[in-house]
């Protein structure tokens, strides 16, 4: 798992939303012609993408999109982030009654 999917994980999780990182897909070519003799050397795929949807509870919904242009879609479903409020005590124990 990508370090970054690990992280839009923990996002989602402690925030309780969902999570949408997008990444670009970059190769050399795809630089204008004045900065392909600087990019000499480097390797073709620049950036692989890696585009995630993530939902509200840490799970993935869509992606990761890597090493490939394109466009990733996911249908969410809003109702899912206010259930997924419904069991994250964001003041912990100092919120209980004698806690």
């Amino acid at each position: 798992m990508f370090f970054l999917e690990c992280t839009l994980r923990h996002i989602a999780c402690e925030g309780r939303c969902y999570v949408l990182g997008c990444n670009q897909f970059v190769t050399r070519d795809m630089y204008p012609e004045k900065y392909r003799e600087e990019l000499h050397g480097q390797p073709e795929v620049m950036s692989r993408g890696g585009s995630v949807v993530v939902g509200p509870l840490g799970g993935l919904i869509a992606g990761p999109l890597w090493d490939e242009e394109g466009i990733l879609y996911a249908d969410i479903n809003l109702d899912e982030v206010v259930k997924s409020k419904l069991d994250f005590d964001v003041v912990g124990h100092y919120g209980w009654k004698g806690g």
